[in-house]
């Protein structure tokens, strides 16, 4: 056990008794326990049933119509009368059953296809490592921000047409049925960043024995999502210099000036990214305190006296009945999809010493 000065992460990862659950105090541990005795009974059954779902692509052993292994293909679809649509990369150097990774990106202005694809380099280690990589793509709204929607989720206004849980049960099966490719029904990861993170969250719950394991990166809560009831392997990636979506919650200074450009995210000052460690821990039934360490090989060089290693805290899958939950916390990292790829800028630079991709990939792929 490595001792922690950065007592936000440390207060954050205190186990606590089942008595001091629901709790109030100042402490981030608090707050997320706290979201978790008042929000456990989210998870209504009657939000898992089925949509009404009709596919474009045809339903027979070919693969679906546009889709090239090797390359980055488009499948159309309709849900709920609307024609939706997501990207697939299936790789060319494969061993079938496949495992899938599901790549949510963020609130953006419209221009999501290919987004996530070039600021992960996702469809270049599914080549490398032999799985699917699916990238969903969410509407745009009448204020032109493409936002994931689903009553209770998503950091925009909700539009109550339609819910993308029924698109994201749609994509599932279409990946698995019309794409001419056989799945592993037991390594399908969910992934997200920035509200693609948050909207994972909500749809494990929302989809139980759907998806075998989950990770955010800069992704927050807000207390309304649908709880899980999959226990499952957990990754968390935040940074302390996140000001669109602050570890400690919020609104930061990006999210505010984002807020008055677009008046679409005033949802944020609900998000509280400490409460994703309560969900997931309580969600496996962990129990003891965390392990931490400091990761020097993720950064170059100290920042003065202060030291900015990377923070690993982790639970470990022997006290989490075999599905760990584990935080990466870089203290400089601002809001953005470390290491590879294109991104950054705007909202946040990169973190280049650190790969979100491959330490997403290294601890879930084929766990």
């Amino acid at each position: 056990m490595v001792s922690i000065e950065n007592d936000q992460v440390q207060n954050a990862y205190e186990q606590p008794t089942n008595s001091t659950l629901n709790e109030t105090s100042a402490d981030l541990w608090s707050r997320a326990g706290n979201g978790i005795g008042s929000l456990s009974l989210v998870a209504d059954n009657g939000r898992l049933d089925l949509p009404e779902v009709e596919l474009v692509a045809d339903k027979s052993t070919e693969p679906a119509s546009g889709v090239v292994p090797g390359e980055l293909s488009t499948v159309e679809l309709t849900v709920d009368g609307q024609n939706r649509a997501y990207q697939v990369y299936v790789p060319e150097n494969r061993t079938e059953p496949l495992s899938v990774v599901y790549v949510l990106h963020g609130v953006n202005n419209g221009d999501a296809a290919g987004l996530m694809d070039r600021e992960t380099e996702m469809s270049r280690y599914a080549e490398e490592r032999g799985f699917a990589v699916v990238y969903p793509l969410a509407e745009v709204g009448d204020d032109g921000l493409a936002s994931w929607n689903s009553p209770g989720a998503g950091l925009t206004p909700t539009d109550p047409t339609y819910d993308d849980v029924d698109y994201m049960k749609a994509v599932v099966d279409s990946v698995k049925n019309d794409l001419g490719i056989s799945v592993d029904p037991n390594d399908q990861i969910l992934v997200g960043f920035s509200e693609g993170g948050e909207f994972v969250h909500h749809l494990v719950g929302e989809m139980p024995g759907v998806f075998s394991d989950r990770a955010a990166v800069h992704g927050t809560l807000t207390g309304s999502e649908a709880w899980p009831t999959d226990p499952m392997p957990v990754v968390l990636i935040h940074g302390g210099a996140d000001h669109m979506l602050p570890f400690e919650g919020g609104m930061g200074v990006m999210s505010w000036a984002a807020q008055q450009w677009t008046g679409a995210l005033d949802k944020i000052r609900q998000s509280n990214p400490a409460m994703q460690l309560g969900w997931a821990i309580q969600e496996n039934d962990c129990t003891g305190n965390a392990e931490f360490e400091y990761r020097s090989e993720y950064h170059d060089a100290f920042i003065g006296s202060l030291r900015h290693d990377t923070v690993v805290a982790r639970l470990s899958a022997e006290q989490c009945n075999g599905n760990p939950v584990t935080l990466y916390y870089l203290p400089q990292a601002e809001h953005a999809w470390h290491g590879v790829g294109e991104g950054g800028m705007f909202l946040g630079e990169k973190d280049p010493y650190f790969n979100a991709s491959e330490v997403i990939l290294d601890n879930l792929l084929g766990y």
